[in-house]
């Protein structure tokens, strides 16, 4: 008798026989009503049979945490009923799931009821996690095993995936990720892009900003708000019933008056400042810190933000196949993968995939773009007469160039200029704002229209416009290829990329039709990113979201997922692709072209075989650091503050989170120790060596032995 279940959750033993757990089942129901005068201490923990056999005065309940800030859903047990009533459901419930598939139809995910990993009992939690920069065709079988399982349905746990996700235009970090939560086009919700000039504030706004004017984040509600105000209750003490944590999400941090946000949900409860220099070690520990908070503490929702792969694009592109940094790109690879597995893993080892939800998407893609090359480059001095350029008021430049005037006299004249001036260069377009694609959303009324410049250039990727200063400025510092993006959101370069994992993509897997679902991952076709702020409301169990520019019927499980599939069929077909990514998964899955022959692919690199599956995926860094990884040390206190007090620093509540005995069926992880885990040594010696040669690992692991060592904990 020393089995343990998880007596609300239904589908606790997922590795058992069907007849096993009808058994175990009934059994339940049994010990249910045999044992009513359970202390709600235990009710729900998984405790052991044996432990029933113990009696107790209160009465067992449920709770049910709902939408709106209310706690129902208690029910007593009943005395006499009990047991006819008992056998009557087991009866019904064992006769329905005959013939189905074992473990889904009773196997409901609900966003507002408590569940249990076998020692504790919480209420579900899901974690958002954005790859800045992260392109869908990095994904890959040796260099990004984790996510190439999960993208390529290898995934024991349910999936939804597409082959990309679609970003909003100008495909840029801000506009995105302010889109990602809203759900608005860029000029629904105002942040229009990384720079703009504000008319109405007179101000410009800058993305790299310190403190941020929120009269610039007034558009749109986010979905930290939309949960935290779903989930309201009247209580001076704590009111949120249903707490969210960001970690350098874009957009969380702003500080609002009084006036903008009463209640005080517009901001996370939790959150964390825009850190550039910080491991991915360290936030994935502080990922976990929120996961394992205590009872009241603990967040429903987290959300974090990786740079890793868009700083990297910015320094030096994406690189091609035995360019001169095409190691430190794979090297960067692993570690962003390493950060999903491990954070994958670190679920399963606490027994909670059963309710914790992760999603895993990017904001766009990258471009590179190589200036030794004249015919990549214009010199925007060049491109108007300097009388001419005297009545422009405002240029944002960048990847795109929004140019206002000082009246608008003026406006036709400067345009004609420049139309002029771009002629003769194909991969530059310039537009008047009202003669802009449709599907860029910047045509037409909007709520931000002033926020938007009445002239744009706009490049074709790989293609920049750079003024004198800045080209000179490249010339001199040998930093004439990088990486940018920004271009038409609809080109292959700036894809995203988007997968979910967890119970609450089930219901979506069971709809979708047979042929658009591998083993336990279902694909849709590919879609605009303004429906993840649906999706992830729907999630934690928000009832009512804010307005949006969502087309999915909300809740998710009421759409059309037959007609939403990705179909068997469905192919691309692209030669940039084919070339550039040679052995990523969506050349092997979708794309018609076939790769070229190439003496080192993906496969031959050194350090592919580096960072492949000899490393990550058998290396156990992370399960050995545990000086690294609070998760595995108890004695560890988070250090979180409440959105109420200050910015990042904590309540010091222990966790009472442990985890259960749990096998994972997730392969172990390694995490390469960052600078301020490990030294700066890593840190120069990553930036400085042409290459990655095999001692590298060797020395990674004897530093980690070391630290272990030091700790005297294993």
């Amino acid at each position: 008798m020393e089995d343990e279940f998880d007596v609300d959750t239904w589908d606790f033993a997922r590795n058992e026989g069907w007849l096993t757990r009808k058994i175990r089942n009934g059994r339940l129901w049994w010990h249910r009503w045999r044992h009513r005068k359970v202390s709600p201490l235990h009710y729900g923990q998984g405790i052991e049979l044996y432990n029933l056999d113990e009696p107790v005065e209160q009465a067992p309940v449920i709770l049910e945490r709902h939408a709106d800030g209310k706690i129902g859903g208690l029910y007593k047990a009943l005395l006499g009923s009990v047991v006819a009533s008992g056998v009557i459901v087991s009866v019904v419930l064992l006769l329905y799931n005959i013939g189905s598939t074992p473990s889904r139809a009773l196997d409901v995910f609900r966003p507002q009821r408590l569940y249990s990993n076998g020692t504790h009992e919480m209420y579900p939690v899901s974690v958002v996690v954005s790859l800045d920069g992260f392109h869908p065709s990095y994904i890959h079988p040796l260099h990004t095993p984790f996510l190439y399982a999960l993208y390529c349905g290898e995934s024991e746990q349910s999936v939804i995936t597409a082959p990309y996700m679609l970003p909003q235009f100008p495909s840029q970090t801000f506009p995105n990720h302010w889109t990602l939560v809203t759900g608005l086009y860029p000029s629904e919700h105002g942040i229009v892009s990384n720079s703009f000039w504000d008319p109405e504030l007179q101000k410009q706004f800058v993305h790299t900003d310190e403190e941020y004017d929120p009269g610039f984040w007034l558009g749109g509600e986010p979905v930290w708000q939309s949960a935290q105000k779903s989930y309201y209750r009247d209580s001076k003490e704590d009111p949120f019933e249903l707490k969210v944590a960001t970690h350098m999400w874009p957009g969380s941090e702003v500080q609002y008056t009084p006036e903008q946000d009463p209640l005080k949900v517009r901001r996370p409860f939790y959150r964390d400042k825009f850190d550039g220099e910080e491991s991915l070690v360290v936030k994935l520990e502080k990922v976990l810190q929120y996961f394992d908070l205590v009872d009241e503490q603990r967040p429903g929702l987290i959300m974090t933000y990786v740079p890793t792969m868009d700083t990297f694009g910015h320094n030096y592109g994406v690189p091609d196949i035995g360019s001169a940094n095409y190691d430190k790109f794979l090297f960067q690879l692993g570690l962003v993968d390493a950060f999903v597995g491990g954070l994958l893993q670190e679920v399963e080892m606490r027994n909670a995939s059963h309710f914790t939800n992760v999603v895993v998407m990017s904001d766009h893609g990258m471009s590179t773009v190589n200036t030794t090359d004249e015919s990549r480059y214009l010199i925007w001095e060049d491109l108007l007469e300097e009388e001419t350029r005297k009545v422009v008021k405002h240029v944002i430049m960048g990847v795109l160039y929004a140019v206002r005037v000082d009246e608008t006299k003026h406006l036709s004249n400067v345009y004609e200029e420049l139309k002029k001036a771009l002629s003769d260069q194909p991969h530059f377009k310039v537009y008047l704002r009202d003669n802009m694609p449709s599907y860029w959303h910047f045509a037409g009324h909007h709520n931000f229209n002033y926020r938007l410049a009445p002239i744009w250039i706009v490049p074709d990727p790989g293609y920049h416009i750079l003024t004198k200063h800045e080209h000179k400025y490249r010339v001199k510092h040998k930093k004439q290829v990088f990486g940018t993006h920004g271009y038409n959101n609809t080109d292959v370069d700036m894809r995203a990329m988007f997968i979910g994992w967890g119970p609450y993509f089930r219901a979506i897997v069971n709809a979708l039709p047979e042929e658009s679902v591998k083993n336990a991952t279902g694909y849709v076709a590919p879609f605009e990113n303004v429906e993840m702020y649906q999706m992830i409301c729907d999630m934690v169990g928000v009832s009512h979201p804010a307005a949006n520019n969502g087309s999915w019927a909300f809740p998710l499980v009421d759409n059309d997922w037959r007609g939403l599939a990705l179909q068997s069929a469905w192919r691309n077909s692209s030669e940039y692709l084919a070339e550039k990514y040679v052995g990523s998964a969506f050349n092997a899955m979708w794309n018609e072209v076939e790769e070229p022959e190439v003496e080192e692919t993906w496969e031959s690199a050194s350090s592919g075989e580096l960072l492949g599956s000899s490393t990550l995926l058998e290396s156990s860094t992370l399960r050995s650091a545990q000086s690294l990884t609070p998760s595995l040390t108890p004695s560890l206190t988070p250090s979180l503050t409440p959105s109420h007090t200050s910015t990042s620093s904590a309540p010091s509540h222990t966790s009472t989170f442990s985890a259960a005995s749990h096998t994972s069926s997730l392969p172990p992880v390694s995490i390469t120790p960052s600078p301020s885990a490990g030294g700066n040594w890593l840190h120069e010696f990553i930036s400085e060596a042409e290459g990655l040669a095999h001692s590298l690992l060797g020395e990674a692991e004897e530093l980690i032995d070391d630290l272990v060592d030091h700790t005297g904990t294993r």
